[in-house]
């Protein structure tokens, strides 16, 4: 599939897109001709919510919300997004940061709600027979640490750049690099012009359980993307005790908060360093791990999300929820 961006796309009137839906879906499709209904799985997820509006459309690979971002710079006030995978995805690849992108340029969705992402910390803690078995299936050497990354390998997550930062890194014994994530033959083709092979271990998509193990038996987490929405990678490594690093860009720097290191995008001297800086301070690297273990306790649990996202659904049915009125649900999160 080839990223194609179509600008200043053709849109309805204002005044119209109203007035066809204040009819409903079936009655306008009756009246067009039959023409335009998708799938009848395609719902609102509260009763008794609609819109209507110019469509801005997004096709995204599973897990890859770089064309979403790309779609949000074309929408103008009354647009609605729509957004579909070349193939099944079970991702989250919409968080508060496109949310609140799409509300300043007016795309419709007046009964949007912020609230944060979750994990559940106990379900993520592997064991310590794992973490070491991780280590001797990736032959990982003695003393030598395990760097890790998680996630889709697309020229958008700037895997690239951690590949060329990889034989920068000082430390010694030089660490190993595991890659774990669906591939693609852009990858293949970085993976096959890298330097110091002997150090990379590509992985494929692993399992819940697979994926707490890397991270547990980790040494840094490294996710160098430079588009990114809500890295809930950053909270699952959070869960197991590894300490996080990622690029210096506005997503990321809102989930890490003063829990996690950032270098500048794209940068890979930078890069480099900053890995050998984690790695050289394995306390310091402990109390930012613990850092982000606060911040899950208090910002990114289902105790403290779920309560949120509930409340709102009273108020959606009533048609009370203002486009602005995320406020208290993004406090309570």
């Amino acid at each position: 599939m080839r990223n194609v961006v179509v600008t200043n796309p053709p849109r309805a009137d204002l005044a119209q897109t109203d007035a066809l839906g204040s009819f409903g879906v079936a009655t306008v499709h009756e009246a067009i001709g039959r023409r335009g209904l998708l799938d009848r799985r395609l719902r609102p997820i509260q009763p008794g919510s609609g819109l209507a509006g110019s469509a801005v459309t997004a096709v995204c690979w599973p897990g890859d919300n770089l064309m979403i971002h790309v779609a949000a710079e074309q929408c103008r006030p009354g647009d609605v997004l729509v957004v579909t995978t070349t193939s099944e995805c079970h991702d989250g690849m919409f968080g508060e940061l496109l949310a609140t992108s799409l509300q300043a340029r007016g795309v419709r969705g007046d009964r949007i709600v912020r609230a944060s992402n979750a994990i559940d910390p106990a379900a993520l803690a592997p064991s310590s027979a794992a973490r070491d078995a991780v280590r001797t299936a990736l032959a990982v050497p003695r003393g030598a640490p395990l760097v890790c990354y998680l996630g889709r390998k697309s020229s958008a997550k700037s895997l690239d750049l951690l590949l060329r930062a990889l034989p920068v890194v000082k430390h010694q014994p030089p660490p190993i690099l595991a890659l774990a994530g669906p591939s693609t033959e852009w990858f293949q083709r970085v993976l096959r012009e890298a330097p110091c092979p002997e150090r990379i271990r590509d992985l494929p998509a692993l399992s819940e359980s697979a994926k707490s193990a890397l991270l547990a038996a980790s040494d840094l987490l490294v996710q160098p993307s430079r588009h990114e929405a809500f890295g809930i990678v950053f909270l699952e490594a959070w869960a197991v005790g590894t300490p996080v690093l990622g690029a210096d860009i506005p997503a990321v720097r809102e989930v890490i908060g003063d829990a996690g290191t950032l270098f500048r995008a794209e940068d890979a001297g930078h890069l480099a360093r900053s890995i050998d800086e984690v790695l050289a301070d394995p306390e310091h690297a402990r109390r930012l791990a613990e850092r982000g273990g606060q911040r899950i306790r208090a910002l990114h649990t289902w105790d403290h999300v779920g309560p949120a996202v509930m409340a709102a659904y009273p108020r959606m049915q009533a048609g009370a929820l203002a486009p602005d009125d995320f406020t208290a649900a993004k406090q309570a999160s």
